[in-house]
Formats: C-alpha cells, structure tokens, sequence
C-alpha cells in the first residue's frame, strides 16, 4: 500500500484500488478502446505508471524469396495516472519513469533498433516541458535527485534540472563524477 491505496485484482475483473480498510476507491476502466492491463505496485508523488497492450500487424518481405509475409507483435504501452484514477500521461510511450516532482517518458529506444528516439520531460500534470531528441535514460549513468536527473546521448551523458535546463555535460571516454 503507497499513499493510502493499493491496487487489487479479482479473477475475471479489472484492476481496483482499494483503501486499508478494504473500501473501492476506483477501477480502472479502458482507455480509448485499451485495456489497462498492469500497473505500478505503488504510487510515487501521486503518480503511478499503467501498462496497455497492442497487438499490431507487420507486413515484411522475405530477403531469401522475395515473398510477402503477416506477423503480428503485442506492443507495450506505458502512461500515468494520478492518486484518483485520472489518466494524466496517454498510455502512447515505450517507458516511463516517475519521480517525486517530475515524469520522464521515451518514445522509441535504440536498444529496440529505433534510429529516431527522444525522453520527454514533464511536470507532476503530464505537461510537456521539454523535450530530448536522441537522448535518453540509463541504468548505467542514471540519477535523480533533487530535481535532476541524466540522460545519455551517443558520446556523452548530461545532468539536467526539473526545468529541462541542462547544468552539466560529460563525456563517455572521460571520468563520470558521482553527484
């Protein structure tokens, strides 16, 4: 339980969030069509993150016969929602990542063989207040704290603030400095 709710499942039924004492609070209904089929264990300054799922259709050629042929993947889609319910990011992004006074999301990512990517940088409401082409969040050079957080771009790594004002910049084949 985070913030005084927790998030329950019963068999055949949609996720509900519940009150320490038991009472329903709210159940998340579909979002544009979507099923809400995950969502975050625990709220993080009023946020937590929903999961929908999509299953989309591909038409490729065969390189060896030069055939036409369907393939159909399930696609994983992440937004917000606040203490109440409320779907405060569209669930449109590849991840997203909560923190205290601001949300990072990524919409494509090159671990995924996107050439095209970008983080974007919003306040607690889900508004946009910046975003970063190419850049984006990782386990190896990450943090966020007090209102700053890293990206890393193809040579280097940038600490920015929760304005979206970049404070310092690094780069890979030198020392990063703990902060």
């Amino acid at each position: 339980m985070s913030e005084g709710i927790i998030p329950i499942v019963k068999k055949g039924s949609r996720i509900t969030y519940v009150d320490k004492n038991g009472k329903e609070k709210f159940t998340l209904k579909p979002y544009k069509g979507k099923e809400i089929v995950s969502v975050a264990p625990y709220f993080r300054g009023g946020k937590a993150w929903i999961c929908v799922t999509e299953t989309k259709e591909r038409i490729e050629r065969n390189p060896w016969n030069g055939r036409e042929y369907r393939h159909s993947h399930t696609e994983t889609l992440y937004g917000v929602i606040n203490k109440d319910g409320k779907v405060i990011v569209e669930p449109i992004y590849d991840e997203v990542n909560l923190y205290e006074d601001f949300i990072l999301v990524q919409k494509g990512a090159p671990y995924n063989g996107d050439e095209e990517y970008s983080t974007i940088l919003l306040d607690n409401n889900g508004k946009k207040v910046k975003e970063f082409k190419n850049k984006r969040t990782s386990n190896d050079y990450f943090i966020a704290n007090k209102g700053q957080f890293m990206l890393v771009s193809k040579n280097s790594i940038h600490l920015y603030n929760k304005s979206g004002e970049e404070l310092m910049k690094f780069f890979k084949d030198k020392e990063v400095p703990f902060i």
